[in-house]
């Protein structure tokens, strides 16, 4: 099996590049071949949105002098694909957008795609990015699967999960599975962990993570008494996005004091 690992970030090293690494060395473990590309090391300049373009029906790409038609290429000779990519200003960043707006895919779908997306900071954003790094994907015909957004909250134990689902890739997914159609691919993908949440949601997540982070930093008697305010919140459905946005805040503080 031919995986194409790709690393968005503009460094060799952090958050995301430690991700696609790790996620990359559980695909090899199971016997897999892995390709990494660093997007940081390629040209790829912005899709210009050409009149009449050759890139919907054939290989080919009007813009010549950059590496993204060779990098559509991998994209569509890969059996499987691993893609980390940063999270800037609650988005994907600049340079996985010029990516993806540079892929097309021609071949038969369905084949397997675990999307990573990786937020340092105060971790706003990283289910945003996954999804829309999810739905691009999807829109190309790939399958996802385990989708994983992760934060410095969780960083710890995402790197030995990222190892894990890079070796159930290959182990469990090695065989496409197409779909008959667009429409199949959005039921599918909103089947799956995180992909209807909206930003409300995703406070909420960061809060409990950021409060089993404490946990593990030993601080149980902190963690409880924020975990009850999380809990308490489901009384509040009328002003929940402003409780979330302050209990975020209060469980970052107390993440980043202690």
């Amino acid at each position: 099996m031919k995986i194409l690992a790709i690393c968005g970030s503009p460094h060799r090293e952090g958050l995301s590049p430690g991700l696609l690494k790790a996620a990359a060395e559980g695909a090899r473990l199971a016997g897999a071949e892995v390709e990494v590309v660093l997007l940081a090391e390629k040209r790829i300049k912005p899709c210009i949105a050409c009149p009449s373009p050759p890139c919907w029906t054939s290989m080919e790409c009007n813009i010549k002098d950059d590496d993204g038609l060779h990098l559509r290429k991998l994209f569509n000779e890969c059996d499987g694909l691993i893609i980390s990519a940063p999270v800037y200003f609650l988005g994907l960043n600049g340079l996985v957008k010029d990516f993806l707006d540079r892929m097309r895919y021609y071949h038969s779908n369905g084949k397997p795609a675990l999307p990573i997306a990786a937020a340092g900071g105060t971790g706003k954003g990283c289910v945003k990015a996954l999804q829309d790094l999810s739905t691009s994907l999807t829109v190309f015909g790939f399958r996802i699967v385990m989708p994983m957004p992760v934060t410095r909250y969780n960083a710890e134990e995402a790197f030995s999960q990222a190892k894990e689902r890079g070796r159930k890739l290959v182990e469990e997914f090695s065989e496409p599975k197409p779909l008959s159609n667009l429409g199949e691919g959005y039921a599918w993908l909103y089947s799956l962990p995180y992909m209807t949440w909206n930003l409300v949601d995703e406070l909420l997540y960061l809060s409990r993570i950021a409060i089993e982070g404490l946990r593990r930093k030993g601080r149980d008697d902190l963690a409880e008494s924020l975990y009850s305010e999380l809990l308490a919140l489901e009384n509040y459905p009328e002003d929940l996005a402003v409780r979330a946005m302050v209990l975020h805040q209060k469980t970052m503080h107390a993440f980043n004091t202690s």
